[in-house]
Order: C-alpha cells, then sequence, then structure tokens
C-alpha cells in the first residue's frame, strides 16, 4: 500500500533539495543566499501551494545578503496576497537579512517577524544606474511603501541614520526598536514554526 506522505524523487537529487522537500511539507521554505527571480518564484509557489491547500501557517527562514529587489518585491506582493486570503506568514531571519532579503522579513504578518539575536538587518536607498533620476525617485517611492506599511521607517530616517556607504545597518534589538520585527530568538530558545 502506498504511503501518502511519501515523496518519490528522481536519482540524482541531492541531500539539500530532499531536506527542502521535507521542510516545506511542515510548512517551512528556506530562503538562503542571494534573492534571485528563482528563489522569489520558489517561494511564491511554495507560499500559494499552502494557501490554496487551506494550509494556515507558512514560514520563511531567512539568511540573505540580499539581492534582486524587482524580484523581492514580487515575493512580497505574493505575500500580501496569501495574507490577505488568511494565510499567516512567519518570517524568520537569522545570520542576515539585508537588502532585498529585509523587504522579505518585514512582510511578514504582524506579530510574526523574528529574528535570532545575532542577526544584522540592512536597508538602504535604492541602488539603480544614477542616469536615470525618474527610475531612482519611483523605486524609492516604492520602497519607502514598503517600509512605512511594515515598520517605522521611512527614507528620512534611513538617510539621517545611515552610517556605512548609504546602509543602515541594525542589531536584533535595534530592529526591534523600529518595528523591524516583533519579537527576538535568544541564544538557546526554541525556534518554534507555529
Amino acid at each position: 500500500m502506498p504511503d501518502d506522505d511519501a515523496v518519490y524523487l528522481p536519482a540524482g537529487t541531492t541531500l539539500t533539495e530532499k531536506l527542502g522537500i521535507e521542510l516545506s511539507k511542515r510548512g517551512i521554505y528556506c530562503l538562503f543566499g542571494e534573492i534571485t527571480s528563482y528563489a522569489c518564484e520558489t517561494a511564491s509557489s511554495f507560499l500559494l501551494n499552502r494557501m490554496f491547500n487551506g494550509e494556515t501557517r507558512a514560514t520563511l527562514l531567512i539568511c540573505s545578503q540580499g539581492g534582486d529587489g524587482d524580484a523581492s518585491r514580487g515575493l512580497v506582493g505574493v505575500m500580501e496576497m496569501c495574507k490577505a486570503k488568511g494565510l499567516i506568514v512567519k518570517t524568520v531571519a537569522t545570520g542576515q537579512a539585508a537588502s532585498a532579503a529585509f523587504d522579505i522579513l518585514i512582510a511578514g504578518s504582524k506579530g510574526e517577524r523574528v529574528c535570532t539575536d545575532t542577526t544584522l538587518l540592512m536597508t538602504h536607498s535604492t541602488s539603480v544606474d544614477a542616469r536615470d533620476r525618474g527610475l531612482i525617485d519611483l523605486l524609492e517611492k516604492v520602497d519607502d511603501q514598503i517600509l512605512m506599511r511594515y515598520t517605522t521607517l521611512d527614507r528620512k530616517k534611513i538617510n539621517a541614520y545611515a552610517k556605512v556607504g548609504g546602509n543602515l545597518w541594525m542589531s536584533a534589538k535595534e530592529g526591534m526598536d523600529q518595528g523591524v520585527v516583533d519579537s527576538i530568538i535568544a541564544v538557546g530558545e526554541v525556534f518554534n514554526v507555529d
């Protein structure tokens, strides 16, 4: 008799792929490394699948230095649609959530945005070809909408507080003070996906 929970994988499937499938069955998607269109497409598919299957919760585990801002804005849009349909999206940052990854972190469901106490957080002004001032202005408006929807940060605060090359780096505690995360996972605390 076949196992309903069994996942049959083709030969050559890597351990990382096998573990990713097991985690996704438990409602967890790991978004590690560079934020790419492929990573955001896969994360979006994961969230939509959870929503369409009637699941009530999904967790995005994030450790990233950032990447493709367009792709992250697309994922944030999918997160918004899924949350509007009742899916609780928990975002958990560990290590680093910078740039595009920062936007994904803050778009989690209110009360469900967490990070470890050693996580570095970073946001910054949009970086595109400086010759296209109109595009820079438009992207900053969109990014400001995301920041103001989820945090107490805005462009003026970022520009005023940016200390290193236009980047605003924060500790987990500073992130909590700015409304970036809702709670901090302390050393030795058990990670709870529910």
